[in-house]
């Protein structure tokens, strides 16, 4: 029988970890070895229920069958897993080779890549090509052992070219982006004099290193060149690639594969020496040396396997995978779409034997460790095609074999790779791929590949498990004694035929959640029966404000839940229930001993499913709680009876949306055309409240969000509804710093943007003073949504050419405080002057806002505004207008010819 080798690895798919694995497949081929290789899908588990999942891969290794073993453990760093697999070792390996890779071990030998001379060539690039002599280093973690190397070959390097280093020029970073990023900050944060360069340990450092410099406007290479180490994918990949090295893994595997079968034969291996290859991207300054990735390529002439990849949109595999109804219909499925990984040699599906039945104990499936005494394979491929494939469910093995396959006698020696199938904390089996003689590794599309085959196990796993506790849950009752509503089985169980009723229309579902303020204190001041009473009091009063097909639940002892359809995705439906309701509580309260107040939440969308109803009740819930800490803390506040009142108008303005909005033009300094409208808010309420006085009473209320939310449906709603009249001219809409919009709502306004085509500005009040993290995320979103910015009130608070800098605008917009009477005012006029030059060196409009005078507007335009705003121009209106008055646009132009 032939020798066998053991690869105890990690995601054999990313590059260098390929290149290492496949190498070493070559040269223990050319020994005449097979090579079983255990990988993990993922090196860095984000969970620990993953990984104990992504080990168990380790735990199925019968290492009685192996001759030698070969261990990576630089890519095992789940908690706890190389100790396990040091001990396991220890125990069962006995006089077999251990060989450690890149990392000491205390019991077996060890072998590492010698990177004392790595950057040898790297650093004679960057000093004689190109001149550098400053140059900050960042290396890798202090005790790793490539990344002393590293800094070794660095130090003798420049000592080489005559250069002394500083000890403040070298870093300690952690191999990856925000260990770059650390060191850009220190550096600025310290005033520290910028370097000729930044070399770094690693790629994904120099990619950090990149990005923190081009955020402060240092270009790269154009005023600090950046490399990297290693030359991965990602790095030769991004906008300006980073000259780097790269490392010889294919060769480094031969290496190993000759120094495990040395230990095999009882030989010494000897020393070897890389060739250190620079890879020449830009970030040093030189034109790039771009190749076409090999990823880019068309592998087939059949144009029906290309559109067909497992990433191709024609593909169907992940929506087969997920609706399969029955085990046996599953893996059929994924025998059907093995034809997406189709190169190897052979696959198998090995599950543990709780899923070889037809009909599944779905209890029993839930292995968190290890692997069942016995294995199912229910599905083989082979390198033939699909027909000659085998679905089983009777045929077993023991797990000590592993597979079968590794007794099959062969001509030739082959690879084998084995990796786990698991969701969560839950084992399914494991996977095995064969290329057979060719020493290859998956790639990234199989591992999407079998991500999907996992998903549509666990999916199906659910899918068992809730329509058993269905069928367990259907004697409980539906109603709820003490109202004679739905209780929460019962709602959902009646609202999917409602689903389907909407789903046919087109139609959405609004649920509204409400909570009774106090039921407890009446429990506990004056019985339990008197609070149940005012319970059913109040269940007649709903059920006397809703419509006919309402579905009315008691989700709890104090809390209720309406859910109606309507034709319209908003709150519309819901808010008139709730007013309905609120008459027949102010009623009832005037004669009733004890007094009903609520707490409500409404939330509406689309819901094709129960599982999107229950979403929805969970957000109107959740809503629901938010008012009541709001109106808990406002009455904390200790406010005066007026101050009160206005907050409750606000908050009857927030809750039932009553804005209008007023468009203030805004008119080219050239020719006093309509270039764009500003959107200001106006309350639709009696007394009248200014919006300044809305702001501030929604700040108390902690409703700011809402202020902004609110802003941009209404804005973006009506400039839709009115895109003739706001023809191609854009739409500036006031935004509220650190009042970020979540995902569910940026979708939502993104459709409402879609439809304007690029014409909304967002104006960010500088004088709020957002914080760098609130900035970045304000910009991310609205870069996202496809919108300008502009800055507003610039001149005033926080003003200054660093902080405008910060925004990088579209728009910046002068202060009225600035403009006020500047024809008189050399100052003015002189700082003015200074932000128009500023602004077209940096390619953003200027204008100016709060124009009133004939004098004032004439300065303005002599000064090079672009654009102007105010009062003498046009004051705001209710409607659009198309043009100003003909006698101000005269002017405009009469003193632009003056100029």
């Amino acid at each position: 029988m032939r020798k066998r080798i053991a690869l105890l690895t990690s995601q054999v798919e990313e590059k260098y970890i390929k290149d290492f694995t496949e190498g070493f497949m070559r040269k223990s081929f050319s020994y005449d070895y097979d090579v079983c290789v255990f990988s993990c899908f993922d090196k860095e588990p984000d969970t620990t229920l993953k990984e104990v999942s992504e080990a168990n891969i380790f735990n199925l290794i019968n290492w009685q069958e192996f001759d030698a073993f070969v261990v990576t453990p630089d890519v095992l760093s789940a908690t706890g897993l190389m100790t396990s697999i040091e001990e396991k070792l220890l125990i069962h390996a006995g006089r077999k080779p251990v060989l450690f890779v890149d990392q000491k071990s205390d019991y077996f030998p060890f072998v590492a890549m010698n990177q004392n001379d790595s950057l040898d060539g790297l650093v004679d690039h960057m000093v004689d090509g190109h001149g550098y002599k400053d140059i900050i280093y960042i290396s890798g973690p202090m005790t790793h052992i490539y990344a002393q190397q590293r800094l070794h070959s660095f130090k003798e390097s420049m000592k080489r070219h005559n250069i002394e280093i500083q000890d403040d020029r070298i870093y300690y970073g952690n191999y990856w982006y925000d260990g770059g990023i650390d060191v850009v900050e220190d550096v600025f944060s310290s005033g520290k004099k910028l370097p000729d360069a930044f070399m770094c340990a690693n790629d994904f450092m120099a990619l950090g290193v990149c990005e923190a410099l081009i955020k402060r406007g240092i270009e790269v290479p154009g005023q600090v060149a950046v490399t990297g180490f290693d030359s991965a994918m990602e790095a030769r990949d991004c906008p300006i690639p980073i000259t780097s090295v790269y490392i010889p893994f294919d060769e480094y595997g031969e290496y190993v594969g000759d120094y495990i079968h040395n230990m095999i034969e009882g030989k010494e291996t000897e020393a070897y020496n890389f060739y250190w290859e620079i890879f020449e991207g830009e970030s040093c300054g030189c034109l790039p040396q771009i190749k076409l990735e090999e990823k880019n390529k068309k592998y087939n002439w059949n144009s029906y396997k290309n559109y067909h990849s497992v990433y191709s949109r024609f593909s169907g595999f992940t929506e087969s995978i997920m609706l399969q109804d029955s085990f046996r219909s599953l893996v059929s499925a994924m025998r059907d779409y093995s034809f997406q990984i189709r190169e190897f040699d052979s696959f198998v599906l090995c599950l543990n034997d709780v899923w070889s039945n037809e009909v599944i104990d779905i209890d029993e499936v839930e292995i968190k460790h290890g692997y069942t005494e016995r294995i199912c394979p229910v599905l083989i491929c082979t390198s033939d095609e699909i027909g000659s494939d085998t679905i089983n469910y009777g045929i077993k093995f023991d797990r000590k074999e592993m597979l079968p396959l590794l007794y099959e006698e062969c001509d030739y020696p082959r690879g084998f790779i084995f990796s786990p199938v698991y969701y969560d904390d839950v084992t399914f089996g494991y996977a095995v791929i064969s290329y057979g003689k060719e020493a290859k590794c998956y790639d990234e599309e199989y591992s999407s590949w079998m991500h999907t085959i996992m998903l549509g196990i666990e999916n199906y796993r659910r899918t068992a498990k809730l329509i058993r506790a269905k069928e367990q849950a259907e004697e409980i009752q539906d109603n709820d004694i003490a109202t004679g509503m739905f209780n929460y089985n019962g709602f959902i169980k009646h609202a999917r035929p409602v689903i389907g009723y909407a789903s046919q229309r087109g139609y959405y579902h609004t649920v509204l959640a409400i909570e009774i303020e106090g039921i407890d204190e009446i429990n506990s001041k004056y019985g339990r029966k008197d609070g149940e009473n005012l319970i059913h009091d109040f269940a007649f009063l709903v059920y006397g404000s809703t419509d006919e097909g309402a579905l009315c639940c008691r989700l709890d002892s104090d809390v209720f839940v309406i859910a109606e359809v309507t034709p319209e995705n908003n709150d519309m439906k819901a808010l008139v229930v709730l007013e309905r309701l609120k008459e027949k509580i102010a009623d009832y309260n005037k004669t009733s001993e004890h007094k009903i107040k609520i707490y409500f939440g409404i939330a509406t969308r689309g819901a094709e499913a129960l599982a999107h109803i229950e979403d929805l009740v969970s957000e109107a819930v959740n809503q629901k709680n938010g008012n009541k800490a709001k109106e808990i803390k406002m009455r904390n506040l200790n406010l005066n009876d007026d101050e009160i009142a206005k907050l409750e108008i606000v908050k009857k303005i927030l809750d039932e949306n009553l804005f209008d909005y007023h468009f203030q033009p805004i008119v080219s300094a050239k020719d006093g055309s309509i270039y764009a409208y500003e959107a200001l808010m106006r309350p639709r309420v009696e007394p009248f409240i200014s919006p300044l006085d809305v702001l501030k009473c929604a700040e108390h209320l902690d409703r700011l969000y809402d202020v902004e939310k609110a802003t941009f449906l209404n804005v973006l709603s009506r400039a839709s509804e009115e895109s003739d009249k706001f023809d191609q001219r854009k739409i500036f809409v006031n935004s509220i710093p650190g009042a970020n919009l979540s995902l569910e709502d940026s979708k939502a306004i993104l459709e409402e943007l879609k439809k304007l085509g690029g014409k909304v500005v967002v104006e960010l009040t500088e004088q709020a003073e957002a914080s760098d993290d609130e900035l970045n995320a304000m910009k991310k979103n609205f870069i996202g949504m496809g919108v300008e910015t502009a800055v507003d009130d610039y001149g005033t608070g926080y003003s200054n050419i660093v902080n405008l800098l910060r925004y990088m605008p579209n728009y910046v917009k002068i202060d009225r405080m600035l403009l006020s009477n500047i024809q008189n005012n050399p100052q003015k006029v002189h700082f003015v002057k200074d932000i128009v030059a500023f602004a077209k060196e940096n390619k953003f409009k200027v204008l100016a806002e709060g124009v009133e005078t004939k004098e004032e507007l004439e300065t303005v335009i002599r000064l090079g505004v672009d654009l102007i705003q105010g009062y003498y121009t046009s004051r705001p209106k209710a409607d659009i207008i198309d043009n100003i008055e003909e006698e101000i646009q005269t002017q405009i132009i009469q003193f632009n010819r003056a100029v």
